[in-house]
Parts: structure tokens; C-alpha cells; sequence
């Protein structure tokens, strides 16, 4: 688990250095933090959870949710939240 927790963290300082490289959106130290908690929690009830639930099943209800979210949001940021440049 330690070694995936590793991998949020870094992916989370990947990003925010694009954030900062590319000027896009701000850097802020606080959102590594709070990203690799987000992360720590979603691992321990990950983990939790395939203790009840087989993790075939469990890696599918993650994925049709997440498609789901993805699709909501495409639509949300199209026809709600129209940026005007």
C-alpha cells in the first residue's frame, strides 16, 4: 500500500509542477497534501472494501461510476459551464 501511496504523491507533484511550468491554474504545496490524504483514504476503503466484495467486481463498479462521473462532467462542462474566450 506504501508503494502505491508513493505513486499518488508523485503523481500529484507531477502535476502541480505543470501547473507551475505551464502557468496553467495555481501551484499550491496544500494541494499535494490533501491529494495524497484523498489518496491514502481511497486506498483503505479500497482495501476494505475487497474484504467484502470480490475485487473483480469491485474494479468494475470503480470503472462504470468513473465512466459515468467522466461522461457527467463532458456534458456539465459543455452545455452548463460554457467558457466564453
Amino acid at each position: 500500500m506504501w508503494g502505491l501511496l508513493l505513486i499518488v504523491f508523485g503523481f500529484s507533484v507531477v502535476v502541480e509542477t505543470l501547473q507551475f511550468v505551464l502557468a496553467i491554474g495555481t501551484t499550491d504545496i496544500t494541494d499535494v497534501v490533501t491529494n495524497t490524504v484523498g489518496g491514502l483514504v481511497g486506498l483503505v476503503v479500497y482495501r476494505l472494501a475487497s474484504k467484502i466484495i470480490s475485487t473483480k467486481i469491485l474494479d468494475g463498479v470503480i470503472t462504470v461510476i468513473g465512466l459515468i462521473l467522466f461522461v457527467a462532467f463532458l456534458l456539465l462542462r459543455g452545455l452548463v459551464f460554457q467558457v466564453r474566450y
